[in-house]
Formats: C-alpha cells, structure tokens, sequence
C-alpha cells in the first residue's frame, strides 16, 4: 500500500514540471509579437516623418508661388496704368 502513495507523489512531480514544448512556441510568438510592433511602430514613424517633410516642402513651394505671383500682379498694374497712359495720349 505504501509504494502506491510513493508513486503518486512522484507523479505529482513530474505532472507539475512545466512542459517545455508549452513555453516554446509562447516565447516564439512573443518575438514575433514584439518584431511586428517594431516594424509597424518604425513604419509608423518613417511616414509621419514624410508627412512632415512633404508640409514642409508645399508650404515651401506656395511661399514661392505667391511671392512670384504678387510680382505678376504688380507688374500688371503698372503695365495697365502704361496702357490707360498711351490711350489718353493718343486720343489727345
């Protein structure tokens, strides 16, 4: 009767080893895990750094647009004040 409880505590023993086929795939899953995060958080900061970049370079290029096209007005008022001038002086 005795070697019937010996071996039950040996079984208990062996049934509460963590099985190492259980922690396996778990620690490999959580590297994958953790390689996907990286990969989306990088992603993720690459594009806001060209959605920046590309703000920069539009806000850029409508300073210019707007510098040239104040220039384009102010150089068509005074060509119609040169015309309104030579028509009242030939209808003279």
């Amino acid at each position: 009767m005795e070697e019937i409880y010996v071996n039950v505590e040996e079984n208990k023993s062996v049934a509460s080893r963590p099985s190492t086929n259980q922690t396996g795939p778990r620690s490999s899953e959580r590297r994958f895990h953790g390689a996907v995060v990286l990969c989306l958080g990088l992603l993720s900061v690459f594009l806001l750094a060209g959605l920046i970049g590309l703000g920069v370079h539009y806000s850029n290029d409508i300073r210019g647009l707007t510098e040239e096209r104040d220039l384009l007005n102010a150089n068509l008022t005074e060509t119609t004040e040169e015309l309104n001038r030579l028509q009242s002086l030939s209808k003279q």
